[in-house]
């Protein structure tokens, strides 16, 4: 490794120039600030392929990162390619867009019985500066079943003692 000096100060690596990529086949001449022994069409994000064939079946998400097989399985096919994002991080996506058009209407998705229901003190519980993220119908299922417990449970307890 030399390193030289260019008209800012900051140092610059070169790695040697007239280098060949010692991929078996492969003649392509390396870049002097490239710090590997492989060209770039055989490393993908620092992995090393054996085999080229495996480069041309596989896909990387433009959204996680995440190396897949560019099969019809893990990415949706438009026209004659792939798209970009992998099915699941294209679903999350959707999902994302569906829930702030739902907002923006003026409405909310209840956490616990998924149901959309207008935002209004009518369906929700006002908080001093939102409301709740749980219906007023499944709350008070959800305090019904919690005080039919506590009235077990004080039950059990006097059964105990007597």
């Amino acid at each position: 490794m030399n390193i030289t000096r260019i008209k800012s100060g900051r140092p610059s690596k070169i790695y040697g120039i007239g280098r060949h990529c010692r991929y078996p086949g492969c003649g392509n001449v390396l870049s002097r600030y490239n710090p590997d022994d492989i060209c770039a069409s055989h490393s993908l994000n620092g992995r090393v392929f054996n085999n080229v064939n495996i480069l041309q079946n596989v896909k990387i998400c433009s959204t996680c990162g995440e190396l897949k097989p560019a099969t019809e399985e893990y990415f949706r096919k438009r026209k004659d390619r792939f798209e970009a994002r992998c099915r699941v991080c294209s679903s999350i996506k959707r999902r994302e867009r569906g829930e702030a058009d739902i907002i923006k209407a003026g409405k909310r998705r209840c956490q616990t019985c998924k149901k959309i229901k207008p935002l209004t003190e009518e369906y929700w519980r006002k908080y001093t500066i939102s409301y709740s993220v749980i219906c007023r119908s499944c709350l008070r299922i959800q305090w019904r079943d919690a005080a039919r417990a506590s009235r077990k449970r004080k039950a059990e307890e006097r059964k105990e003692l007597a």
